[in-house]
């Protein structure tokens, strides 16, 4: 359950990872507010056979979560994920696995949340969210820099395709993931096409 628990917790919030730290400086074309929708039934769709096997992705249908970044002709950034739709996507995932996994140990889902050291679903989940060494989960800010169609971090490249009002994200290559992790996180998450506003 934890593996699965992470790989979600990995996609809902791969931008956080991808735009977690930095580099300097800044690119004029793509100073401005962008937004975008990920939708997590499309992404668990495409997660592959190990994750959709745990979870129904069609109780992801229409659950989508709003990331908004901004970058700053200073060469900074601020990225902030909508935390409602995180906690509902994170919810419609929990409760069918846990009903799963107390049905199979023959246990309450009371029980099942007390051997995760949690009161209800919604602490589990806000532990699992918050557990990422003291960072905010829904909120990042760092550095830039962005020249040739290549988004820098300090822990990742991104290559964009950037078109007037749309930014598009092709490809992500983090260096604290392997290659097979960069792989399936790119499989279910991109093109991830922003617009201006």
């Amino acid at each position: 359950m934890k593996k699965v628990l992470s790989l979600t917790i990995a996609a809902v919030i791969l931008l956080a990872a991808a735009l977690s730290f930095a580099s300097c400086g800044a690119g004029e074309g793509i100073v401005g507010k962008w937004k975008t929708s990920i939708d997590f039934g499309e992404v668990m769709n495409a997660s592959g056979e190990d994750v959709s096997a745990m979870f129904d992705a069609s109780s992801l249908e229409g659950k989508t979560v709003d990331l908004v970044v901004e970058f700053k002709d200073n060469g900074k950034y601020v990225a902030d994920f909508d935390q409602d739709q995180i906690k509902e996507v994170m919810t419609s995932l929990m409760e069918p696995l846990l009903e799963s996994l107390a049905g199979s140990a023959g246990m309450s889902i009371d029980d099942v949340l007390k051997a995760q050291g949690a009161s209800s679903i919604e602490e589990l989940i806000d532990a699992q969210l918050n557990s990422s060494e003291g960072e905010d989960p829904y909120h990042h800010e760092g550095d830039y820099t962005y020249e040739d169609g290549k988004l820098t971090l300090e822990k990742s490249e991104i290559k964009v395709e950037l078109s007037g009002d749309t930014l598009k994200f092709v490809e992500v290559n983090n260096s604290e993931s392997d290659a097979e992790e960069n792989a399936m996180l790119s499989e279910a998450l991109l093109p991830l096409v922003f617009t201006r506003g």
